[in-house]
């Protein structure tokens, strides 16, 4: 394989993993994504980091709690808590969960883009 191979390949999955980034408007998730500024998209993947881990925690919170809630409930060791009601606290937590998964997902494939790019950078070098 010659590096004009190796070049086009990697192109090819930079624009695979930008096809990851459109949502189902047709839109970009964060405008400036598809770009090849690497400066730029560390600033993203900082920002996709934080709110993956702020979405992670709640999700967990939530899960906690409704897990905890449900085991003392079971053993009647709370009376005045209606599980009938907890409906909130499920769909909160199905939320969090799948903003989570989301965040995650494009915090894996802008982790990609970013190597790839700058492992194309090093072979141009070259």
């Amino acid at each position: 394989m010659n590096t004009y191979e190796i070049k086009l390949e990697i192109k090819e999955k930079i624009s695979k993993t930008d096809e990851t980034f459109i949502n189902i408007m047709g839109t970009e998730i964060y405008t400036g994504i598809s770009g090849d500024d690497i400066g730029l998209l560390e600033k993203l993947l900082k920002k996709v980091n934080r709110y993956f881990m702020v979405y992670k925690i709640a999700a967990i919170l939530f899960s906690t709690l409704l897990i905890v809630v449900s085991i003392l409930k079971f053993f009647e060791s709370i009376d005045h808590f209606n599980m009938n009601k907890s409906g909130l606290v499920i769909l909160f937590t199905l939320v969090f969960l799948l903003t989570a998964f989301r965040y995650h997902k494009v915090k894996v494939n802008l982790e990609s883009k970013i190597w790839l790019l700058k492992f194309l950078e090093r072979i141009e070098k070259v």
